[in-house]
């Protein structure tokens, strides 16, 4: 039975038969595993999505590592195909399967995750491989990226550089403070790191332009490691306050996520901590170390929605 020729896929009849639906799951693993016949791999995940619906063939195609096999093949920036296939409204089957391999390889990758949702939640830890293109119809690698000629008409990449180090060079522990203090110290030091404060009502959201060009220059690379910065916008200092709250792995600590919106068609990022269970904005650039209550008025203005 050729399943991946012929006739369309999603007008192919199968009975929900366990034993056929089982080799089957085996077969396309097979195939995402070792190619050999050369098939289109768009094909092999047509596939899959087309029978992920059944139950017996998900719980064999999950036995046998298919999952994994797909991680695989979205680190090469295949991840790409699946997302275009999650936006399908017109299959459904498609569509469910897509999300549920793309919220599975995200969950492993903060990069991947950022871009999907333009946000990373309070357990959504950053490592040292996260790194942030912006807004982008296509998923990169981080090799594809640095292969891209450096022009200063591209928004650069930044990559985390940030280790515990840091915090114990600026004397900020999380441990016998207030969430509050720790909070809002760091906000201060990151503020002071990325070029201080700006007033609102004179805020350039381009401010840090010049200082990346000349690290551009320097690097020859649009890749750049994020404190290697001595200015930056609300995107520099929003992924910076929370890769550095990441780096706390004492037991109850820091519950800091990371939103990217827009401002005047740019990316404009903000953190939203929670402090005995209620939930803050923490202003890096206007008022350094202050908060607003998620739902108020100065939290909006901040965001800028």
């Amino acid at each position: 039975m050729d399943i991946l020729s012929g006739c369309s896929l999603y007008q192919y009849e199968l009975k929900s038969d366990a034993t056929v639906l089982q080799s089957l799951a085996s077969t396309l693993v097979e195939l995402l595993q070792n190619n050999a016949s050369k098939i289109p791999e768009e094909k092999i995940l047509a596939a899959v999505a087309a029978f992920s619906h059944e139950t017996t063939f998900r719980a064999a195609f999950c036995a046998a590592n298919g999952l994994g096999c797909i991680t695989r093949e979205m680190k090469k920036g295949e991840i790409n195909r699946l997302y275009q296939l999650s936006q399908n409204n017109g299959d459904k089957v498609s569509n469910r399967f897509a999300r549920d391999c793309i919220e599975k390889i995200s969950a492993n990758d903060a990069s991947i995750q950022y871009w999907i949702s333009n946000s990373l939640g309070y357990k959504d830890v950053t490592h040292s491989y996260f790194y942030d293109f912006g807004r982008n119809d296509t998923f990169f690698t981080i090799e594809e990226l640095r292969r891209i000629p450096s022009s200063s008409d591209q928004l650069e990449t930044i990559t985390n550089n940030i280790t515990r180090t840091t915090l114990d060079e600026w004397n900020i522990r999380w441990v016998g403070n207030t969430p509050q203090s720790f909070y809002s110290s760091l906000a201060l030091r990151v503020c002071e790191h990325f070029g201080g404060k700006q007033e609102h009502a004179t805020y350039d959201q381009n401010a840090h332009l010049p200082a990346v060009n000349h690290l551009r220059h320097q690097l020859s690379s649009n890749v750049m490691p994020l404190m290697t910065l001595n200015r930056g916008s609300t995107r520099h200092r929003a992924m910076a306050f929370k890769c550095l709250c990441d780096t706390v792995t004492e037991e109850n600590g820091p519950e800091c996520s990371l939103v990217r919106g827009r401002f005047m068609g740019q990316s404009h990022c903000w953190n939203i901590v929670r402090i005995e269970g209620s939930e803050f904005v923490v202003d890096l650039i206007h008022e350094p170390g202050k908060f607003y209550a998620l739902s108020s008025p100065e939290a909006t203005k901040y965001k800028r929605d």
